[in-house]
Parts: C-alpha cells; structure tokens; sequence
C-alpha cells in the first residue's frame, strides 16, 4: 500500500515531554508508540499506552492465589505479554472485505494480547495497555469511553440509552485527521491524570466496578465533590464535542443536573440495576 507505514520512530522530545506525567518506576507509566495497523485497516497514529508496573501485576496474581482464583483475565494477559509474538499464534482467514490485491485474507491472532502490548512488555517489564490516539485538532481523544466515565454518566443521571450511543459512536483509531504529539496532548491527558489520580486509592483491578463513581463521590467533601464533578463533567463534555458530531452535547446533563441526581437515596441501586443490564 502507497505510503504505509510499519514503523515510525517516536522523536525523543516528544517522549521526554510525556514523561512529564510519568512520576516515577514504581507507578503506571506512559509510553508512546506508532500504531501501523495493517494495509486493509490503516490506522497510521501515534498512540499512548499506559505501562503497568510488573510489581503490581504480580501483587495481583498473588491475591488471586490466595483466593483461589484461577484463569482470570488478569492470568491470561499477563500469560500472553510473556509468550509468543501475537503475530505468529494465529493462522490467515478469508475475509470478504480485504481485495485479493491485499490478499484477501485478515490475520486472527490467538493471543490475548496485541503486537504492540507486546513488544511493549519486552521494552518496559510491564503490561501496556492501550489509552490514547493522538489525532484530530484537540489533542487526540481516549481509545474508548471506559467503563469508569460509563459508571460516572449512568450515575449522575445520563439516560442508559444515550451512554450507549456514546460508548458506539467512539471512533476508532485512524478515522480523525493526522495530528503530532504537541502541549493540546500533554494538557488533555494531564487532566485525565487529575481525574485518575481522585480514583487511584482504589486497587487497580477493582477501579471499574459498578457503584465506583457513587462511592468516590460519597468520600469527597463538599468543595472537592464540586470540584471533581466539575472537572469530570468538562472531561466528558470535552471529548464528545471534540469528537462526535451526530450525538450533541445539549444531551448529557448540565452540572446542575449531575449535582441533583447525586442526591437521590436510591441511585448505588440504579446504578447497579443499569450496570447488570
């Protein structure tokens, strides 16, 4: 394909300046990388991968022991990271949508794990999981509307329906201009460090759990509550905007809005109602 491209070096300024939000070994990393995807399905972007320290991965596995817990997620991703190249666990399938002057056929991976999660296990030590795509003219966007932002939504009053249309609407890698890593991408994914830091005293594999945001919002003073409802509600209300045109901002609630529905007795019982559906 004219133009494709499989590799792309990550100029040494521009990972020097993400490592601004990377505050030490010992926490969760951002790392960027070139994302090629293949010929039939370009993607061409840069992306940030967020790198778990291998200490925490293997203070979760130890937990699962102790419980007895046996093939979770968790097991299986850290089982692939270590094993063979995804590129080589697999066969060649016949897919109608490829041309036969691309082959016709599309690679489906056996492993849990991509080449880029990877490859990136065998640079960092940890487990990469993928976070951002750098495109568009806002500084990028999140590589999908997490189960946290989903619970937040749900639980401040969102209508099920319209969270759903956001999660399907997300766009995915490749459909958003070209855009280079500049400060529109430092600043956005800083903000996102100052929402994840307000959840960070959860554990990690219990972050997204369904009455997450209700108990984080229980915990808050009444200022801090305001402050982070603030900055979430920007957050969302930023990344719609920025993103998805055919779902307009006039129907995610005002802050008042949020504010008023966070009173309701009931709502850990909504919530966890919507969350099981």
């Amino acid at each position: 394909m004219p133009g494709f491209e499989w590799e792309r070096t990550v100029p040494l300024e521009w990972q020097t300046d993400l490592d601004q939000l990377n505050p030490g070994e010992n926490v969760t990393t951002l790392k960027l990388v070139w994302q090629p995807g293949w010929p039939w399905g370009p993607v061409q972007r840069f992306e940030v991968y967020e790198i778990i320290p291998a200490a925490t991965i293997e203070r979760i596995l130890r937990e699962e022991a102790i419980r007895w817990i046996q093939d979770s997620m968790t097991q299986g991703i850290w089982k692939a990271v270590k094993g063979p190249d995804p590129r080589t666990v697999g066969q060649w399938v016949r897919d109608p949508d490829i041309p036969w002057s691309m082959g016709g056929k599309r690679w489906r991976s056996d492993s849990l794990v991509s080449h880029t999660q990877w490859q990136l296990h065998r640079d960092t030590g940890g487990l990469p999981t993928r976070s951002w795509i750098i495109e568009g003219d806002q500084g990028g966007h999140a590589w999908r509307l997490g189960e946290f932002e989903q619970a937040f939504l749900l639980s401040t009053g969102t209508e099920p329906e319209l969270v759903q249309d956001l999660t399907m609407a997300w766009p995915d890698p490749g459909t958003q201009p070209y855009a280079d890593y500049d400060q529109r991408v430092l600043d956005a994914l800083a903000e996102r460090d100052q929402i994840t830091q307000w959840r960070e005293s959860l554990r990690w594999d219990d972050r997204v759990g369904r009455d997450v945001a209700l108990d984080l919002l229980d915990k808050e003073s009444k200022d801090r509550h305001r402050s982070m409802m603030e900055r979430m509600h920007k957050w969302i209300d930023h990344q719609v905007g920025s993103i998805i045109s055919d779902i307009p901002r006039s129907q995610l609630p005002a802050l008042s809005e949020f504010e008023r529905e966070t009173e309701h007795e009931d709502q850990d019982e909504v919530l966890a109602n919507l969350l099981e559906e």
